[in-house]
């Protein structure tokens, strides 16, 4: 089996290894930056292929989540965002239309 990567053009920070031995073929798809890596394993026996496919995505979401101003990084404590509660807990908004803290039986806005 010829797998190849050749016409291929990854972005920049990939990086692809292949192996094959035995009908058996593995490709490892790796960015070292955002330690993302997808494994390719495909295996052919009696004309029938079974492909295992593995993603790990590396990139710290709840970090994502908590990007304000979209430079990746997380504004929890920034100081910058006036819907950050900016208290060094949870993160969560405190923002008038958020409850949290508030007495049981208050509702948002009010």
């Amino acid at each position: 089996m010829d797998v190849t990567l050749a016409e291929t053009s990854l972005a920049d920070g990939w990086e692809v290894t292949e192996r094959e031995s035995g009908g058996e073929v593995e490709l490892d798809i790796v960015n070292a930056a955002s330690s993302t890596s997808i494994d390719l394993d495909a295996d052919i026996d009696d004309g029938r292929m079974d492909v295992n496919i593995e993603i790990e995505v590396g990139r710290d979401f709840d970090a994502l989540r908590h990007d304000d101003d979209d430079d990746g990084s997380d504004d929890r404590d920034d100081d910058r965002d006036d819907r950050d509660d900016n208290d060094g807990d949870d993160g969560d908004d405190d923002s008038v239309d958020s409850t949290e803290g508030a007495p049981e039986g208050v509702s948002a806005g009010g």
